[in-house]
């Protein structure tokens, strides 16, 4: 099958809360998708715990070590969308960084 991939580079925001770095992107939803495709947020993560949310609705957690983290977003895209990782503060973590700790993209698979 056929896979079309949307890396979701720069511009990252980054803020601190707590004991935790929010990184935030906003996205645009792919156009011209047919009902026959499915869209799923990746991710590869070098913080475990990392908590996936997007435009507010909690995705669950990735970060699992050398896997890949895949969510089925297909049904919750929005024309925008914003997504937010939420991973433990980590000294190491350049803070002059424009992208957070992980990997991030979409990818379209027709079904």
């Amino acid at each position: 099958m056929a896979v079309h991939t949307i890396r979701l580079r720069a511009p990252w925001n980054r803020r601190r809360e707590d004991d935790r770095d929010l990184w935030q992107r906003a996205f645009g939803r792919p156009t011209n998708l047919s009902e026959d495709e499915t869209v799923r947020l990746v991710l590869h993560c070098e913080s475990a715990g990392t908590l996936v949310v997007l435009n507010d609705v909690v995705l669950g957690t990735a970060g699992s070590g050398n896997e890949r983290d895949a969510f089925d977003v297909t049904e919750r895209l929005e024309v925008r969308n914003k997504l937010t990782l939420s991973m433990l503060h980590d000294e190491h973590v350049d803070r002059e960084s424009c992208r957070p700790p992980a990997d991030v993209w979409l990818e379209i698979e027709v079904t």
